[in-house]
């Protein structure tokens, strides 16, 4: 419209459609000199080319930045994924070269000889004054460097140009923006390998465990005269308590033990405290389980100072048809004799094993004919919690032993663990549990 006015001046030149003609094309049109209202027009085209120009390169950043943020992570276990986030920074940051230097890791995207002196800069950390992306100057053109990731593992980032404009304060805006976006990927780098290596860990844990269940007996000993119920469930994957069982001439040998804690370490104790407890089975009289038990505190007693563990054991004998079981009791509970009906506790005879050097406990001699029963437990019975955080309780235990001693053996064994499990009700297992029953050989009445 201001066009079709200034041709009704009489200053105006002839050419004015010309002019207009050219403009419409899209080619600078010729300026007569002097004429202030062309000269405007011509730069307000000038400036819509520039933002034009602006636009398309803006748009041309998004696009990259699309690129860089959606590069596909679908392998973390190599570095695969960050070369290819360094490469289309490049082309975000119009650079010619990129070093990304961290631990012992140091990559590098692009060419240019410039990328040497930036990988020397950054392997030593000169010019790396703040975390924010820096300009810095090369011998061979403009770079930016900027400090990645915190914490123990630090690591740096640089970009560099052959020639050209130093890096402008939106470059380093999307500059800041990229060590961003690798500082993210490095960190779901850095947890995906943390967890293979927990996964590992854990699987060198599952077969330390199986190996240390290994040496616990499958099934109880067979031996005239005498009826056995043993059962163990470990609360992880392996547990501190133990069975250990022997029939040496005639006699059945048998220890309940527990070590302090549970899971991977408790069973690495369990494995010794078992060897040394066989150990003792052949080397003393069996009258003497005091003897035996006090054999296995002077051979753990260094070892389990060193890991600040102690474990809690049974220790007895029992020749069939003697009626009399020998036993020594290293702070272990629960332990119950039930005799002429009389259900009552068995108290330790001598501390826990790891507690005092060289201690000497008692042998304890308990009445073991018809219809009498010995039971054995370790804490993970009593102290099982349901989901309301009640405990079954020593007194349930006691009181389900007076109830079901008619039954047999496995028939209170089995009775006893299920009215455990029963009373969790789903709920994790507060400990290992551990339950061994000792009596004449009989049926049900």
């Amino acid at each position: 419209m201001a066009l079709v006015g200034l041709s009704r001046h009489a200053d105006v030149p002839t050419d004015v459609s010309t002019t207009r003609m050219d403009l419409e094309r899209g080619r600078p049109a010729p300026v007569p000199e002097g004429d202030p209202l062309l000269r405007t027009v011509q730069r307000l085209t000038d400036s819509q080319e520039r933002v034009t120009e602006a636009l398309i390169a803006s748009q041309d950043q998004l696009a990259a930045l699309r690129a860089l943020i959606g590069v596909p992570i679908n392998s973390l276990d190599d570095n695969s994924a960050l070369e290819l986030m360094l490469t289309e920074a490049l082309e975000l940051t119009n650079s010619d070269g990129a070093v990304l230097v961290r631990g012992g890791l140091v990559m590098e995207v692009g060419a240019g000889a410039q990328l040497v002196e930036l990988r020397q800069r950054l392997t030593c950390g000169k010019g790396l004054r703040r975390s924010e992306p820096h300009p810095v100057e090369l011998s061979d053109g403009p770079a930016v460097v900027a400090v990645l990731g915190e914490g123990a593992r630090p690591g740096c980032l640089g970009f560099a140009r052959r020639s050209g404009a130093r890096y402008s304060t939106g470059d380093l805006q999307l500059i800041d923006a990229v060590v961003a976006a690798i500082n993210t990927l490095m960190s779901l780098t850095d947890l995906h390998r943390r967890s293979v290596q927990r996964a590992a860990i854990d699987r060198e844990h599952q077969l330390a465990s199986n190996l240390a269940q290994a040496i616990l007996p499958t099934a109880p000993p067979s031996l005239a005269g005498v009826e056995v119920f043993a059962a163990s469930i470990p609360a992880s994957l392996a547990g501190g308590d133990f069975i250990v069982f022997e029939v040496l001439d005639g006699v059945l040998w048998f220890a309940v033990g527990d070590v302090a804690g549970k899971g991977l370490p408790a069973a690495i104790v369990m494995t010794r405290a078992v060897s040394a407890t066989r150990v003792a089975f052949h080397t003393h009289a069996d009258d003497d389980p005091a003897a035996a038990l006090g054999a296995v505190g002077d051979e753990l007693f260094d070892y389990l100072s060193g890991v600040g563990l102690f474990v809690t054991m049974a220790l007895g004998s029992y020749r069939p048809g003697s009626g009399i079981v020998h036993l020594a009791n290293a702070g272990h509970s629960p332990l119950l004799s039930v005799a002429g009906g009389v259900t009552r506790v068995v108290p330790p005879s001598m501390p826990p094993i790891g507690v005092v050097r060289a201690i000497r406990g008692r042998t304890q001699r308990l009445p073991l004919g018809p219809n009498d029963l010995l039971v054995l437990g370790s804490d993970g019975l009593a102290e099982q919690e349901n989901a309301d955080g009640e405990l079954y309780g020593y007194d349930r235990l006691r009181c389900r032993v007076e109830q079901w001693a008619h039954l047999t053996v496995n028939e209170l064994g089995d009775g006893l663990m299920n009215d455990v499990d029963d009373h969790a009700g789903g709920a994790l297992a507060s400990d290992d549990r551990t339950l061994v029953v000792l009596g004449e050989a009989r049926v049900a009445r």
